[in-house]
């Protein structure tokens, strides 16, 4: 149950470090305009949508946690896309690569995180998996912003680019058989 909560916060973090958070800003420094930008965030939630849908089709043909690798993968294409990109196609590449594993890895990991749980205890497990990946979303978004500040935003974007990897790695070992 802890486990695909802890992954969700590596997935909230980056989400809302990139999307929410510091991809606007980088967009802003390669000459997007607020138009511009407003469309790199909605990319974002499209493909959040289409990712969610995509699970759901998919999710029983290869099992979960081979499409928790899958979205972990995209994850750190998406943040390295950022972290290494130097033109505004890259960041919408960035955008489209974080939407869609947003959009498998949440329903995938929400659904792992209550799978072994008694039917009774369901509401609680939940409880504790969203508090988990709550912090995530917080505790990402400070230290990404602690990062960029003493490193600058590409850097920030580079070490979270490494957490990714480091989880996408761990992911598809500890889910090899799906």
């Amino acid at each position: 149950m802890l486990v695909p909560a802890l992954l969700n916060a590596v997935t909230q973090y980056v989400v809302w470090t990139a999307t929410f958070g510091f991809l606007p800003i980088l967009a802003k420094e390669l000459g997007a305009t607020d138009v511009l930008q407003s469309r790199m965030v909605s990319t974002q939630v499209l493909l959040t949508v289409l990712g969610s849908l995509f699970a759901t089709i998919v999710v029983k043909r290869i099992g979960a946690g081979r499409l928790s690798t899958l979205g972990f993968i995209f994850l750190t294409i998406g943040i390295g896309a950022a972290a290494f990109g130097s033109s505004l196609l890259m960041l919408f590449v960035s955008q489209f690569c974080i939407g869609a594993a947003y959009g498998i890895n949440n329903p995938v990991l929400m659904g792992m995180s209550i799978q072994d749980v008694e039917e009774n205890e369901r509401s609680t497990a939940m409880g504790l998996h969203q508090s988990v990946y709550g912090f995530g979303m917080f505790g990402g978004s400070w230290l990404s912003g602690v990062l960029a500040n003493v490193l600058d935003i590409r850097l920030m974007f580079t070490v979270t680019t490494f957490v990714c990897l480091v989880m996408s790695l761990l992911v598809a070992r500890m889910y090899r058989n799906g």
